[in-house]
């Protein structure tokens, strides 16, 4: 019996024998050749030499004194740059004062008759230049001035804080002084001190 073999077969064995016959060419040809010479090793030179002064001498570490004082990455190489100016507070505005309260005039009353009884206190102020005066009593107002309180030596009044004391007899003596006055809230007439000129009747009375 006679073995036959594949034509793609025979080809791949082929091949095969080629390749190993072309590496074995190429081993013996490397262990024959002559070995390439060694590369020398560069040396180093640490002086370099700048543009144009390839002669010139190496500076002493002394003369880098201010570059090993402040490094270059220190906080202190920066440039100084000018803060910002501060911010000017407004002006205190000045105290403005209040205006004083105009002085207050003397009104020029007078007392010409006083009424005081259980339920009454009452005055006759007129002013010098009106003698047509007005019967007050206690709480009410005459030209801007109230009557604080009444009673037989004379009136006080008060405006604001000024206060003027009206005597019904400014110059007393023994002859003229005003008998004393009832006290309020007893049964009795009312009693009427009154200035020599005649005075108009107290409404009420």
């Amino acid at each position: 019996m006679k073995i036959r073999i594949a034509p793609l077969a025979v080809m791949g064995l082929a091949a095969l024998a080629g390749v190993n016959l072309w590496l074995l060419t190429v081993m013996i040809s490397g262990g024959t050749g002559d070995e390439p010479a060694p590369v020398a090793t560069p040396v180093w030179d640490a002086k370099l030499s700048g543009s144009g002064r390839d002669d010139a001498a190496a500076k002493p570490i002394s003369a880098y004194r201010q570059t090993l004082a402040q490094p270059v990455f220190f906080k202190t190489r920066e440039p100084y740059v000018v803060p910002p100016p501060r911010p000017v507070a407004p002006p205190t505005p000045a105290a403005v004062q209040k205006p004083a309260p105009p002085p207050i005039v003397d009104p020029g009353f007078t007392v010409a008759g006083i009424i005081i009884g259980q339920s009454v206190r009452k005055a006759y102020i007129h002013t010098k230049s009106d003698q047509q005066g007005n019967w007050v009593s206690e709480g009410e107002s005459l030209t801007g001035w109230k009557v604080q309180a009444i009673d037989a030596a004379g009136v006080k009044l008060q405006q604001q804080d000024h206060t003027i004391e009206l005597e019904l007899y400014p110059m007393r003596s023994d002859d003229h002084a005003p008998p004393a006055s009832s006290p309020q809230g007893t049964a009795g007439p009312a009693t009427m001190f009154l200035k020599p000129n005649p005075l108009p009747p107290a409404a009420g009375r």
